[in-house]
């Protein structure tokens, strides 16, 4: 609204609009049990300290205490990994540090856990104050006192009392300036040359997005500012200001199937209008902003417009956006996807955009300067074998071009799971890696980044943002995984991150600070913004989620916006001149663990059959896979790595995430469903959306699957978990249009088949990645009594799917990931047309088959399709087209659960015919098994032939 309505309505529109305000600005947050409201617009004015207590306990231990100052005022304690049970009133706190929960096992019983530093997790105070340098600040506890001048406290390292058990330091502190009534995410942040701080986000509420822009001038922050006019399903923003200091605030929308990229300006006072930034069919996601100098913008996206992601950009210099140019060129990089860029400008108004490419089959960073709408040559920063993603860029003040990534092993997201481990899972681990660029040479940090944190966090050290101050200070702020209650393997159930920030001054980088209030999910956006003043601010998404919990820890609570500035510890101190060496190389890398896959994939989609006068392909996917969404899922990487791996690493055509019970919590299961939007790719790549209903043995985990958007999920009730699934979960799916697919049967998850409606439960899954087959006891992959180095998650014999053959129910076969496992679980869907529509009617169809690899399987009874039934008086004729991916050892041939012809192998290459002369009046199935010399598998669902003389 326009200040200038004030003095021309007069005073009784003075009181609408006091009350559009109130609407405009959300009441307050509501808290967690034991902790008192956040500090809104006035703690960006205060000084903080954290109090961090039982750093070196082995065993739960009570930190009961209380703090005061000598001088000055406390204006709010408020807590640091505090459980449920934890409070605090007024100074004092009731909490203490809690012992790791102890391995269960459950998951890979042959892996052990990781150790932490201490048997205990420690529990922290953050200390909000006004008060002189010469004041003391007394601490008392349970396990002993201490006290300190607020002088002697370093700048920027800890201190530690009491044994070491007790660490303190300096924190910058936080001010969270969204509401409880949204849940608030992607936010961005701008600084004006008058220090004018503009924060941008996205608020979900009932089923729609909205842009919001918040401003803080003169340290008071102002009622927030719609900036979108219709609320929709928005991603990103991002925020720069232009020569005429009008904040610009960049979004993207969706349109139909398509994403486009919108803009606005917001000047203070009123709105521009909205521009639309891309235009025909396509997919504009994962933009970046950046103003030079002279006020002229530079944008940069991820778009598809053909079916894959290419790297854009545009400016803004004037009243009009320049024409489009693509910077990554497609002539170099075939098919490969490009993903998420990031621009920085240097003092000649030059833009330099950094992306990471799939090109040659691992992530690369590439790097280009765009300099008067003409761009240059593509820099090749990295090109090896490993991952390398999430590129960051920013220019120090001799326009050195720094760039920091994501690093982790070669062969991502190949061949890892229970059973095979030959690659790197998509979550195993995480580095960053910095490189500068001088003009002529590559230079890197004479001390890498892990140096700064503890040795418990440089696992996963990841999402690096670089910005630049005026002081002549390079920061990074990432935002590491500090936590899992669960840290056996990659499994890290109860997975917690936060921020973390440093800066590299002379030779090394100082000590990393845990920003407070910042925990989050993996992949949590944030956003840096220098000031004219040589502040650095942060504005960064928490979900507030507590510690504690049990295995899988507590769900999200509301998600926020919070912003902190590094400015009282770091504003007194110098830095030293900034001292770089040579570039180095990584080691050598193992070779591709899948070198002919590129090749195996395209025979896979070249492939095609007739069938009762219809054509089809085979379409690749996995409907069952989890990320850090799922309470349990803190080894899964995030949403959007797992959409990373799909597209690229699997080289899939379709994808279901399928997080527990997702919808548990809303704003969760809104990411999802949008997401899965995000990155549909009509005719290329195809989401499905749904979820994993769990409900254990003899209910059993189903995963829950739909064609279009929008279905929550059916809560389980207590009768339902007393007696059976079909009753209550049958009704909802024919309401719903919904489908059923059981998985891990022959575990604690699985069933004894006491249900099932073949209509809406037409598949199951015979094979995961995450455990075994789930075929028949003691068959390939598949646990027995003699083998419990195959039992994964318990054993439950019953669950067998010969089991439920056994019993008369049509039940086709998929193989998918559920946790962790990667590359070894292909579901295979032959379909007319990919699209959503026909891989649902596949599937009823049962048109289904499982691999552990890029299998290609044509299995016919009498020229009908692997998963029909039929009536015929013909003897049943079975034909079979097998291309392996290495030589194949067998195929097998089962009826009615019995081996009845085994046809050896002569080359990865395969065809044959069966006749079943020994057929009788009545209804048989056929199904076969491939086995390959590397012990790669294949099942084809069964066909059900009713034979009658």
């Amino acid at each position: 609204m326009k200040r200038t309505m004030y003095g021309v309505i007069g005073g009784l529109l003075i009181s609408l609009l006091l009350v559009v305000t109130r609407m405009v600005a959300p009441p307050p947050c509501v808290q967690a049990r034991g902790l008192p409201p956040p500090l809104q617009s006035e703690s960006l004015q205060l000084e903080a300290l954290m109090l961090e207590f039982g750093i070196r306990d082995h065993e739960s231990t009570p930190w009961d205490g209380s703090v005061a100052l000598s001088g000055g005022e406390i204006l709010q304690l408020r807590g640091h990994h505090f459980t449920a049970e934890h409070r605090i009133e007024g100074h004092t706190w009731t909490a203490g540090s809690t012992s790791w929960p102890a391995s269960h096992q459950v998951m890979h019983p042959r892996e052990v856990p990781f150790p932490h530093a201490t048997r205990a997790m420690a529990v922290g105070i953050t200390v909000y104050y006004r008060a002189p340098a010469t004041a003391r600040l007394k601490v008392t506890t349970k396990q002993g006192d201490l006290a300190f001048r607020l002088g002697d406290l370093p700048l920027t390292e800890s201190l530690y009392f009491l044994e070491s058990r007790l660490k303190v330091r300096r924190v910058p502190p936080v001010a969270q300036i969204t509401t409880a009534d949204h849940d608030d995410d992607y936010p961005s942040i701008t600084a004006g040359k008058d220090g004018t701080l503009s924060v941008t986000w996205i608020s979900y509420r009932e089923g729609a997005d909205e842009v919001w822009l918040r401003q803080r001038k003169g340290g008071v922050w102002e009622s927030p500012v719609r900036v979108t006019e219709q609320p929709g399903d928005l991603y990103g923003t991002d925020s720069a200001i232009d020569a005429e200091g009008r904040v610009w605030v960049v979004w993207s929308r969706r349109d139909g199937v398509h994403w486009h990229l919108e803009a606005r300006w917001f000047d203070g006072l009123s709105r521009g209008p909205i521009e639309r930034l891309t235009r025909g069919a396509g997919t504009h996601l994962f933009h970046r902003l950046a103003a030079d100098a002279r006020g002229r913008l530079h944008l940069t996206w991820q778009g598809a417009t053909g079916g894959r992601f290419d790297i854009y950009y545009r400016s803004l210099s004037g009243p009009s956006w320049s024409p489009l140019i693509r910077l990554s060129d497609p002539a170099k990089n075939g098919s490969a996807n490009d993903w998420h860029p990031d621009v920085a400008v240097d003092s000649s108004g030059a833009a330099w955009v950094a992306w990471d490419t799939y090109d040659g089959g691992s992530y690369n960073i590439r790097l280009r300067q765009v300099r008067d709408g003409r761009a240059g040559e593509v820099f090749r920063v990295t090109d090896s074998p490993r991952f390398h993603s999430r590129p960051t860029v920013a220019v120090d003040a001799r326009d050195r071009v720094w760039v920091a990534w994501e690093l982790a092993d070669e062969n991502w997201g190949k061949d890892t799971g229970f059973l095979l481990k030959g690659g790197t899972g998509i979550y195993e681990s995480r580095d960053i890696r910095v490189l500068v660029y001088d003009g002529s040479n590559w230079l890197a940090p004479r001390q890498p980044v892990s140096r700064s944190v503890l040795p418990g966090v440089r696992r996963y050290l990841q999402t690096p943002r670089l910005v630049h101050d005026a002081a002549g200070r390079m920061w990074m702020m990432f935002r590491p995984r500090t936590v899992a209650n669960r840290s056996e393997s990659d499994w890290a159930a109860a997975g917690k991150w936060e921020m973390m920030a440093s800066y590299y001054s002379g030779d090394r980088w100082s000590e990393a600070v845990v920003l407070p209030e910042s925990v989050g999910r993996n992949g949590g956006p944030f956003d840096v913004a220098p000031t004219h003043s040589g502040q650095v601010f942060v504005a960064w998404v928490t979900d507030q989620r507590l510690w504690g919990g049990g295995d899988y820890g507590p769900v999200p609570g509301d998600h926020q916006v919070a912003v902190a500035g590094m400015v009282n510890q770091w504003s007194e101190e110098t830095p030293d001149p900034v001292s770089l060496g040579p570039s180095g190389s990584e080691p050598p890398a193992r070779h591709s663990t899948e070198p002919r896959e590129r090749e195996q994939v395209a025979e896979i989609r070249n492939y095609q059959l007739t069938a009762g006068g219809r054509t089809y392909r085979v379409y690749r996917g996995d409907l069952h896979r989890h990320t850090d969404i799922s309470r349990d899922g803190g080894g899964d990487g995030s949403l959007f790595d797992s959409y990373r791996y799909m597209l690229d690493a699997a080289a899939m055509d379709f994808y279901l995430v399928t997080d527990h019970n997702s919808g548990d919590h809303e704003y969760s299961w809104w990411r999802i469903e949008k997401s899965e939007d995000m990155f549909h790719l009509p005719g290329t790549f195809v989401t499905l959306f749904g979820y994993e209903r769990s409900l254990n043995y003899p209910n059993g985990h189903r995963n829950i699957v739909f064609a279009e958007r929008g279905h929550r999920p059916l809560r389980a009730t207590r009768e339902e978990w007393e007696s059976s699934t079909g009753p209550f979960l049958y009704p909802h799916l024919r309401e719903t249009g919904g489908i059923a697919i059981s998985h891990t049967s022959h575990t604690r998850m699985g069933t004894d088949w006491r249900d099932n409606d073949p209509e809406l439960e037409p598949l199951v899954e015979i094979f995961q990645g995450a455990r075994t087959s789930a075929e028949h006891e003691g068959a390939p992959l598949a646990p027995s009594e003699d083998r419990e180095d195959l039992v994964a998650g318990s054993y439950r014999p019953l669950g067998f799917v010969w089991k439920a053959w056994e019993k008369g129910l049509k039940l086709g076969v998929q193989a998918s990931s559920d946790h962790v496992s990667t590359h070894t679980s292909h579901g295979m869907i032959w379909v007319e047309d990919l699209n959503r529509e026909n891989i649902i009617e596949a599937i009823r169809a049962r048109h289904a088959y499982a691999a552990t690899d890029n299998i290609l399987v044509d299995f016919r009874v009498n020229g009908h399709l692997m998963g029909d039934a039929f009536e015929t008086g013909e003897r049943p004729k079975l034909e079979a087209t097998i291309v392996g991916t290495g030589p194949v050892r067998k195929v097998e041939i089962i009826k009615n659960n019995t081996y009845i012809h085994t046809q050896k192998g002569t080359g990865a290459e395969v065809s044959f015919t069966y006749v079943d002369n020994d057929v009788r009046e009545g209804e048989s199935y056929y199904y076969i098994r491939v086995e390959q010399e590397d012990g790669e598998l294949a099942w084809a669902s069964p066909v059900w032939v009713t034979y009658k003389k």
